[in-house]
């Protein structure tokens, strides 16, 4: 072995280590005297990218690319950095380089699929996938699939392709976290195998820290909250509290709508008694950044960018601001820190709004649900809610949420979008043939075969009405073509299907509800954002009451609007998805479609009827939400 093959091995025991800092400075040392060597400037890129620091990545790729300009890998290492950066589009023309030198090279297919996923292009990143699958099995490719096969409303088969992949992968915590999320929209999942497969990927997490404990604890890092118990010293539970927020939804996003109110009236509440303050700090994980990110980062005590740090500092980062409480806001959803959860940087750590299932992890405490999405005790749906989680269930009730409704646009937001005049109440006047038109707004992912039969039925009993579905994944050509031949299957017509995409604004995406009567909830993963835009601009909004949070979630929110008329009973807990099932669903829009008065009512008096409700009631809810903190701490101490 040469003096340079030595070092470089030496390099990588420290990358393999998690040892980055040392690796980077060591390579730095080489390259005065091994500058000519692609692999030192390869091997320089690696360690940054781990880091975070891009710029620095693209700098060292490039300098390997001038030495080895059709190196695949080095190709692939230059495109990430750029992609990790923000800027997909040079990633993209990079990685498409990398396919005419090297066609089956897995990492650019994998990259590949998944700027086509952000694209909302489910198809070709599905056909990435395939490519390199044929050539290879690969476990992150696989998991790319299953995102794939998701998009695009496959959620059966992404849930048997999870199933065997992890079979093959036990211990990939990234195929673990894929089949659990697939069983929050398949129509017959067992709620014990969700709860399950959640424990698993929690477990695979917990083995991942233990593997870590001894190396963080030599670099200083040692796993466990900054607060111990230390005898003789008690603890306040009406002390001043410091409360981390974990996000990667500090943008424009679903979340932000219901995370920047919460924020801004806690704020406000702490300006108003030092006796029980609460301090927020705010971690943004997102490179993505706008004007709600803007908003978020006022609406917070403390706001701390890190987009670039890894899961292991981010842990560091929050144990070193001696946070009381965290709260993680992403749970399963894609940039996750769950890693960063289970190095319990905090003393009591917390799950809410953005997933709608248990973490699985046994490090964090708590989930925030409320009596509706997580009934108590035994009932119909199966196994108990209090059994399914590894958290203790938090019930804040009577809505776990509180909406701010938007204004305008997101940039401008001041002018307040209007309620439209009743659609088809006002047409039946000039015209007794006019028929409804029913719509819904949720992800292509929530529509499962079961929401397709259901509302096939509703269409198939209301003759010449139609149905409009609007999200940004029916871009996609094979998204549309699913759920057309869904719709198909069950004797719907594709004139009568209407795909409307994506819009530029939050004022043109609420007008839209102008030409709609009727909304229609998905299940089981019903609409959260969804529904309560579609209430707010005054269409009412059918849902099922279902047996998971997830098939909850409408129940809630209509509850708290004051619409409990508008929720229809799950009919049973098997999975039948035929014509003639679903009947309570069914019975409940139709009897809505005939009861005309009640739809012009709808329109004229749900907007106002839901501002006066609980659901948004942000100083109640802050209140409510900062006494629940309250009580977490008190139990810890």
């Amino acid at each position: 072995m040469t003096d340079l093959s030595n070092k470089l091995y030496q390099v990588q025991t420290q990358i393999e280590q998690g040892k980055y800092e040392a690796a980077a400075i060591a390579l730095q040392r080489l390259i005065p005297k091994h500058g000519n060597v692609s692999d030192v400037h390869g091997m320089l890129c690696s360690t940054f990218l781990r880091m975070r620091k891009y710029d620095q990545a693209i700098y060292a790729a490039e300098r390997a690319l001038e030495i080895s300009p059709d190196s695949p890998y080095m190709l692939h290492d230059c495109a990430l950095a750029w992609s990790q950066k923000g800027d997909g589009k040079r990633a993209e023309e990079i990685m498409r380089r990398v396919i005419e030198i090297a066609p089956t090279f897995a990492p650019a297919r994998l990259h590949l699929a998944n700027l086509a996923l952000d694209r909302q292009n489910a198809r070709e990143a599905a056909e990435h996938c395939e490519v390199a699958l044929a050539n290879e099995s690969n476990a992150m490719v696989l998991v790319t699939y299953i995102g794939a096969l998701l998009q695009q409303g496959r959620v059966a088969e992404a849930n048997q392709t999870a199933k065997e992949s992890l079979a093959k992968y036990p211990n990939e915590r990234m195929l673990a976290t894929a089949y659990a999320t697939t069983l929050n929209s398949m129509d017959d999942a067992d709620p014990a195998e969700s709860a399950a497969a959640h424990r698993l990927y929690g477990e695979l997490v917990r083995a991942r820290a233990d593997q870590e404990a001894p190396t963080l604890a030599k670099q200083g890092m040692p796993i466990g909250p900054w607060l111990k118990r230390t005898p003789g010293v008690a603890l306040d539970g009406n002390m001043p509290l410091r409360v981390g927020i974990v996000t990667a939804d500090a943008r424009t996003h679903s979340c932000a709508f219901f995370l920047l109110p919460l924020l801004q009236r806690l704020k406000e509440r702490s300006g108003t008694s030092a006796a029980g303050a609460i301090e927020v700090v705010v971690y943004s994980t997102n490179l993505v950044k706008d004007s709600m990110t803007d908003r978020i980062k006022a609406a917070a005590h403390i706001f701390r960018d890190c987009a670039q740090l890894t899961e292991i500092l981010l842990a560091q980062k929050i144990r070193d601001d001696r946070v009381h409480i965290l709260i993680d806001l992403m749970g399963h959803t894609l940039g996750d820190s769950l890693m960063a959860c289970e190095l319990r940087p905090a003393p009591v750590q917390v799950t809410y709004l953005g997933y709608p299932n248990t973490t699985g992890l046994t490090s964090m405490d708590w989930r925030i649900v409320d009596s509706q999405t997580d009934p108590t005790g035994d009932g119909p749906w199966g196994l108990p809610f209090d059994q399914r989680a590894t958290e203790r269930l938090f019930r804040l009730d009577p809505c776990f949420l509180c909406y701010r409704p938007p204004q305008g646009d997101v940039d401008s937001a001041r002018d307040e979008v209007v309620v439209p005049e009743p659609r088809w109440t006002t047409a039946l006047s000039r015209d007794p043939a006019a028929a409804p038109v029913f719509g819904s707004f949720n992800a292509s992912t929530k529509l499962s075969d079961g929401t397709i039969a259901c509302w096939a039925a509703v269409l198939r009993g209301c003759p010449h009405s139609r149905i409009v579905l609007k999200a940004g994944g029916f871009s996609d050509p094979a998204v549309r073509e699913h759920i057309v031949m869904g719709f198909q299957s069950f004797g719907v017509a594709a004139e009568r299907i209407e795909f409307l995409e994506r819009t530029k604004s939050i004022r043109e995406h609420l007008s839209l509800y102008a030409s709609i009567d009727i909304a229609l909830d998905s299940f089981p993963y019903n609409g959260t954002t969804t529904t309560c835009e579609a209430m707010w601009m005054g269409v009412p909004v059918i849902t099922k009451a279902g047996r998971t949070h997830a098939a909850r979630v409408g129940v809630s929110l209509l509850l708290a609007a004051g619409t409990a008329e508008l929720i229809a009973a799950d009919e049973s807990s098997d999975s039948s998805i035929g014509p003639d099932s679903h009947a309570n669903y069914v019975s409940c829009v139709k009897a809505l479609v005939q009861d005309h008065a009640r739809l012009t009512l709808y329109r004229k008096t749900l907007r106002q009827q839901m501002a006066r409700s609980p659901l948004c009631d942000e100083a109640s809810f802050a209140e409510r939400f900062a006494g629940a903190l309250r009580v977490m701490w008190r139990e810890f101490v």
